[in-house]
């Protein structure tokens, strides 16, 4: 009940408050910046030597909504949402004690850990909603400018995948979709959690959200060294991006399993440190 209140009081703020449009506003600006793209790719196929990247009858085969749905999700979970909820949620409790806010919360007899764990729900359902906001805009964005059913080209390197170009066909292609934006739904948990807990151990909005970021950013990079290549497997980045695995050409189950659990891991690990920080915390 206590976790309820909390979350339906973060819900207000979030429907009063204008930088909650920021993440309609993210998904308007990458829905405008990808239909254009794409229509211009397939109405002038470009010439010279960037002319033979994609075969011109595989292009015209696959520029549908299906396709067009799942190159959008990669630029949002890798850099526009995170980003997005680095500062919304970094937001959500900093701006609390710079307000004041946060000692009205605590006058009310709830444990501190419930009032961080039911900013988290409330988060992560804001998130979610971004997600399906994203879908849902996405397919009929591109149902408009293309044709809203057909197989599925998947642009490997672009999702975080060692294979080039990966083909699935129409109605697998849709399922595959479906369990992509699904299993995406753990990223963004994660990113809110981490928010978290920067926000509750540095109670300062843009530390908080650099770091989140930063972590983010870093990790990216580290990722892709090779002399890093010993921690790779701790990053961050490398684990939380699971939802990849739905689009490859063969689902790696094992991999999947490992990386779901490894998230789970993360989320919680945030979450009790930044309750930790919080509980200790002098308002």
């Amino acid at each position: 009940m206590d976790i309820g209140w909390v979350s339906r009081f973060e819900w207000r703020k979030l429907t009063v408050q204008r930088k909650s449009l920021a993440g309609i506003g993210i998904v308007a600006f990458i829905n405008l910046l990808f239909g254009v793209a794409f229509w211009l790719r397939q109405r002038h196929p470009p010439h010279g030597r960037h002319a033979q990247d994609i075969p011109q009858e595989l292009l015209s085969e696959v520029f549908n909504a299906v396709t067009y749905t799942a190159t959008i999700l990669a630029p949002c979970m890798f850099l526009l949402f995170p980003m997005t909820l680095a500062v919304l949620v970094a937001h959500s409790l900093s701006g609390d004690v710079d307000t004041g806010a946060i000692r009205l919360l605590l006058a009310r007899p709830v444990p501190r850990w419930r009032l961080l764990f039911g900013k988290w729900v409330a988060m992560t359902v804001y998130a979610l909603g971004m997600l399906a906001v994203l879908l849902v805009t996405s397919y009929l964005t591109a149902s408009i400018l293309f044709k809203p059913m057909g197989d599925m080209l998947v642009f490997g390197p672009m999702v975080g995948l060692t294979q080039n170009l990966i083909v699935h066909p129409w109605p697998e292609a849709f399922w595959r979709l479906m369990m992509a934006y699904g299993m995406a739904t753990g990223m963004l948990a994660a990113t809110v959690a981490m928010a978290l807990m920067f926000a509750a151990l540095t109670r300062h909005f843009a530390s908080a959200a650099i770091l989140t970021t930063s972590v983010f950013f870093c990790s990216y990079v580290a990722e892709n060294l090779s002399v890093l290549s010993a921690i790779r497997p701790f990053l961050p980045t490398y684990r939380l991006p699971f939802w990849k695995w739905a689009l490859a050409e063969q689902i790696p189950w094992d991999r999947l399993g490992q990386d779901v659990i490894w998230t789970a891991g993360y989320t919680v690990a945030f979450l009790v440190v930044g309750s930790v920080a919080f509980t200790r915390r002098d308002f």
